[in-house]
């Protein structure tokens, strides 16, 4: 396990970006192309990078701190992120969902999503797919969608998951009575002879994680979901804020100055023995958390067990 610290350069824009090229070229390895700076916790490379701003009066400031770990220690933390590739050709979220239940506010012609509901089953064309065992349906974050494999079905059935629940898929292209194609209608043959199903998430976490101080930049002027902010921390939990369940969500933060704020996303979480499960049996779909800095695991941060500041 290794603590990443991120980096932000404290000037004006355009002469921070001047900086970060700069920078760049004497840590190619530490600073994306993107500008991000990123150092290992009490390497020397940041010990360079600090003595090097230091010198040349560089203002610089630590923005945050990601928990990295490694494949093999997984298991020492009790929960993951849920980060899932995604195959834009194979979820249809417009015939799924019931958009006219949105908020239809927002800012800067975003659309407020909140309180979209699915209705139907997810439909799919397996034609299209890349043979992945998980992934999500694009562009569903409130609440997210989850398509798996019948073999990853059955594996996480037969090691007793929690806090979900699996619907069939629908095929494209095959007509089937209306009924069938409602969400929590039950058909024991698609059941039985279906390739793929939705992993629908069904428990909420029991209290939203701390981020201490929010700046809140947007905010949709109906239901007063907030769209765009600052945290002062990653998001910290305590351990009786979650369940024991092996999936959960939150779309929740708590906050120093202004109490519970909605967020416009709902993030799934899972158990790190679920997570090693689908690793060890070589399931395909998993991504990596962050790529920018590159965090392969989104360790989910607890407060007295594991944090990151």
């Amino acid at each position: 396990m290794k603590k990443i610290v991120d980096y932000g350069i404290d000037e004006k824009p355009d002469k921070a970006i001047k900086i970060t090229i700069k920078l760049r070229k004497l840590f190619p390895k530490e600073i994306s192309e993107f500008g991000a700076i990123y150092f290992e916790e009490g390497s020397e490379r940041e010990k360079e990078f600090i003595d090097h701003a230091r010198k040349k009066r560089i203002k610089i400031s630590r923005r945050g701190a990601f928990i990295s770990c490694t494949r093999s220690e997984i298991t020492r933390f009790p929960f993951f992120y849920l980060s899932v590739k995604a195959d834009r050709d194979y979820g249809q979220k417009e015939k799924a969902f019931d958009m006219s239940l949105a908020c239809g506010g927002g800012v800067d012609e975003i659309f407020c999503e909140t309180g979209i509901k699915q209705t139907k089953k997810i439909i799919i064309d397996p034609k299209k797919s890349k043979k992945l065992d998980i992934m999500d349906v694009p562009f569903t974050s409130n609440p997210p969608a989850f398509i798996v494999s019948k073999r990853l079905k059955d594996l996480l059935e037969a090691h007793g998951v929690t806090g979900c629940k699996f619907i069939p898929c629908l095929e494209l292209g095959k007509d089937y009575p209306e009924e069938i194609t409602l969400l929590h209608t039950h058909d024991e043959s698609l059941a039985e002879t279906a390739d793929y199903f939705q992993l629908l998430i069904t428990e909420t976490v029991i209290n939203p994680p701390s981020v201490g101080y929010v700046k809140i930049k947007d905010s949709c002027p109906k239901c007063k979901t907030v769209q765009n902010m600052e945290i002062e921390t990653n998001p910290v939990f305590t351990i009786d804020d979650l369940r024991k369940t092996v999936f959960q969500v939150f779309n929740q933060y708590s906050t120093s100055n202004s109490g519970i704020i909605r967020i416009p996303v709902e993030i799934p979480i899972v158990s790190s023995r679920i997570l090693d499960l689908i690793l060890e049996n070589k399931m395909k779909g998993i991504r990596e958390y962050l790529g920018d800095p590159p965090i392969q695991y989104g360790i989910v941060e607890i407060r007295g067990i594991v944090t990151a500041d």
